[in-house]
């Protein structure tokens, strides 16, 4: 069974951080997606940036359980940005298409700088 970590912790400016690291897979995909659904509720709108600097790979239930939080923030009026994809992750993310659908930023810093921007109040 493939081993996943999902942990979250916001910041100053109503930005959630939810970092998924080790194997995401079939088996463990639904632990990702309550994580991803309990950091998309704290906010509203939410705003979310999602670490996968942790993240060794994915299947493409893993990917799925991504599109569906980053479709959910999008009809919520938010905004959910990934950050720190390993190199093997973005190849994965390119290969199926997904870095023309996910925002993708290089680093946490960075997407949260770019989540301020988009609603300044935070």
């Amino acid at each position: 069974m493939a081993e996943v970590s999902v942990s979250q912790f916001m910041i100053v400016g109503r930005i959630v951080i939810l970092q998924i690291g080790g194997e995401l897979a079939v088996d463990n995909c639904g632990e990702v997606q309550q994580g991803l659904a309990r950091a998309l509720a704290v906010h509203d709108p939410p705003r979310l940036v999602v670490d996968l600097s942790e993240l060794s790979s994915s299947d493409s239930y893993g990917l799925a359980a991504l599109m569906g939080a980053d479709r959910h923030a999008r009809e919520t009026n938010g905004r959910m940005l990934v950050a720190g994809a390993t190199d093997l992750v973005r190849v994965e993310l390119r290969r199926r298409g997904l870095d023309e659908v996910l925002t993708l930023r290089r680093t946490v810093s960075e997407a949260i700088v770019e989540l301020r921007m988009f609603s300044p109040d935070g």
